[in-house]
């Protein structure tokens, strides 16, 4: 009996309590939804991003989905959305600002001519047409109904009297050199863009200096950017 040892002093042979085996579980229970609240918190702020940068884009337009990503509001979305509107206006103002400048730029000369001297030009022919062309076609118009004929009249009174002359013994040069440019008048009307009586119209003559009034006009849109 003296070896014997008593049951109540072998307590590290004694099996867990309940209680013991509850913390556990509390324990567990408690890491576990330490976790979840881990994870939860980076899925909404990933999403809080996701809808702060659809919504300035002007992509996420329901107020309910922005709310749900709580990062974002309704209010905050639209203003993104129109500053990006505001920004794809102004960036589209200032190609159009670039167009209008480039082709300021080429239309400023062309095929090595400048619209300067096109005007010029323009100017020039006008003036030639009305102080040559359209005399000489208000006395062809009441000579015949168009100009070859009425030159061919000119060239043959000419002629006539280069003969009457020539009988008395008289020989004027000059008569032959104008009736030499008589000929070449008539040679030259294929090359007018209308009968050369036409030019005696009065419509026609007004709208003589359109091509420089045109280019001229032209020439003040570039200088102001058009």
């Amino acid at each position: 009996m003296a070896n014997s040892t008593p049951i109540q002093n072998q307590q590290g042979n004694t099996p867990s309590s309940p209680n013991d085996s509850g913390e556990v579980i509390r324990m567990v229970d408690q890491r576990e939804a330490g976790r979840q609240t881990r994870r939860t918190a980076i899925l909404t702020g990933l999403i809080g991003l996701i809808a702060g940068g659809l919504g300035g884009l002007g992509w996420l337009k329901w107020p309910t989905a922005v709310n749900w990503a709580g990062d974002v509001t309704p209010q905050q979305a639209r203003q993104r959305e129109a500053n990006a509107v505001t920004h794809a206006q102004q960036q589209g103002a200032a190609g159009v600002t670039g167009a209008r400048q480039r082709i300021a730029r080429e239309l400023v000369q062309l095929n090595g001519v400048t619209l300067a001297n096109a005007a010029q030009a323009a100017g020039q022919a006008s003036a030639s047409v009305t102080s040559l062309v359209a005399p000489l076609a208000d006395v062809t118009k009441g000579l015949s109904s168009d100009g070859a004929s009425a030159l061919k009249r000119l060239q043959n009174s000419v002629a006539s009297a280069q003969a009457d002359l020539g009988q008395n013994g008289i020989t004027i040069a000059d008569l032959e050199t104008i009736r030499q440019l008589l000929i070449t008048w008539q040679n030259n009307l294929s090359q007018l863009p209308i009968d050369l009586n036409a030019y005696a119209d009065s419509t026609v003559q007004a709208s003589l200096t359109d091509a420089q009034t045109y280019l001229t006009a032209l020439q003040s849109k570039i200088n102001s950017g058009l």
